[in-house]
């Protein structure tokens, strides 16, 4: 697992999102660097996951991992990796960037289903359940035959705004954002 690549995607991303509560400097300092951890954690989970673990029950996950496969993973590096995830996951710029993500997924969630988003008082749950979007993201980039080019998700969002809901939208709009965001999490 490049750790180093991961840091910079969620830079990039801290910084396309717009939030300087989190900034660009912080994925730089996230306390990861540890050699069990990408050994055991980071075979079988993303990053993602390791970034977005509860920290209330690190304990009892990393309890459940060693019970599946006590071979894999001893009791001393179990109690290793709970403290190395407990520092990762309640890092203050983690804790930030996790605060800010569930914050924008919870605004996509409520766009989602909102009939005054545009002006033809229609929402998205018109035309679309949210449980249709399971892995829509695997999907894109996906060529749109009217416009003779490939749309990523994103856009694709822009144009159902504009053409179906009347929304006056561009693709940095935080609401275009917070959209991307729920319906990536599907």
């Amino acid at each position: 697992m490049n750790w180093n690549r991961f840091r910079i995607a969620v830079a990039v991303f801290a910084v396309s999102l717009a939030l300087p509560a989190i900034g660009p400097s912080w994925a730089a300092d996230a306390p990861i660097e540890d050699a069990l951890l990408q050994e055991k954690c980071s075979l079988c989970h993303s990053n993602n996951r390791i970034f977005n673990m509860d920290p209330a029950k690190i304990k009892e996950t990393v309890e459940r991992m060693r019970k599946m496969s006590p071979d894999w993973i001893s009791t001393i590096q179990s109690d290793h990796l709970a403290e190395v995830l407990a520092k990762v996951v309640n890092d203050p710029n983690v804790v930030a960037a996790r605060t800010a993500w569930n914050e924008s997924l919870d605004r996509g969630e409520a766009l989602f289903k909102n009939t005054a988003l545009g002006q033809r008082g229609v929402s998205c749950t018109d035309c679309h359940k949210s449980e249709d979007f399971h892995q829509v993201a695997d999907s894109y980039p996906r060529w749109d035959a009217n416009r003779k080019r490939f749309l990523t998700l994103d856009e694709t969002i822009v144009v159902m705004l504009r053409e179906k809901v009347g929304a006056d939208l561009a693709a940095p709009d935080q609401r275009v954002i917070d959209l991307l965001i729920y319906l990536k999490t599907r």
